[in-house]
């Protein structure tokens, strides 16, 4: 046998075992194929089933939801509005003052802020809280709450302050976030504008308001003196310089 001849059987068997070669791995990759198109319709069942049992899930939450809305609104709309006030108060609900309702004024200084805050006490309801507050611009010694408002003939809510300052101040508690008092009581001097003193010298230590007369509030101060002041004209009625020391109380008799 020649070379040429044993030459080209080694071909034909090389031939031979790489075409058997490729057919097995041909069948391979088919069944690698044909696995993988099961695994993909396998796994798209599932995600199919997952999305419909989570849509199920989300439609039963959704459910439960407008269930618990749902019955918030009918017990918030059947109960009484006494019950309702038990409940968790609201800003709103906060707001309202009601007939039962006790306002209570307080003085309060922290750092340099001088704050006048108006509390609710409630005893039936057991609640105790700031309902707005004021910015004053210095710290209060006296406070005095009175109804008298001069510009208009119903009774109001207001409430006279007294200070380091000479000028007594009027502030009106139904307005909240309030920068400016409704009205002042008493002037400096200045000699430029050419204006006189009216009113105090000195702090304003106590202030009292008459009850029977409304239109009447009696101020004593560091100046040794108590004034009798008109709400109606803003400006002091009468004038008692008697005494030998700053007055620091003044009580009105219920008759005077």
């Amino acid at each position: 046998m020649s070379r040429n001849t044993r030459y080209n059987k080694k071909l034909t068997t090389i031939t031979n075992i790489n075409e058997d070669c490729s057919e097995v791995s041909y069948e391979e990759d088919q069944y690698e194929l044909g696995e993988s198109d099961d695994y993909s319709k396998d796994s798209e069942s599932t995600e199919t089933a997952e999305m419909e049992g989570s849509s199920d899930s989300e439609e039963e939450n959704l459910f439960n939801i407008r269930r618990n809305k749902k019955r918030r609104r009918i017990i918030s709309s059947s109960d009484t509005e006494d019950e309702r006030t038990k409940g968790p108060d609201s800003d709103e609900e906060d707001d309202i003052i009601k007939p039962t309702d006790n306002l209570l004024l307080v003085g309060h200084v922290e750092s340099d802020a001088s704050i006048l805050e108006v509390h609710i006490f409630n005893k039936e309801e057991g609640s105790f809280y700031v309902h707005h507050d004021i910015i004053l611009p210095w710290f209060p010694l006296c406070i005095e709450w009175l109804s008298h408002d001069p510009t208009d003939p119903q009774p109001g809510n207001l409430c006279a302050l007294g200070g380091m300052d000479p000028v007594i101040q009027v502030w009106d508690l139904d307005i909240e976030n309030c920068l400016e008092p409704a009205y002042k009581l008493g002037k400096k001097p200045n000699k430029k504008k050419k204006i006189k003193r009216i009113g105090h010298k000195d702090a304003v230590l106590d202030l009292s308001w008459n009850k029977n007369f409304t239109h009447v509030l009696a101020s004593g101060s560091a100046d040794n003196t108590v004034l009798l002041w008109d709400l109606d004209q803003g400006t002091p009625h009468t004038k008692i310089n008697c005494f030998s020391d700053k007055v620091i109380i003044i009580p009105l008799l219920p008759n005077f």
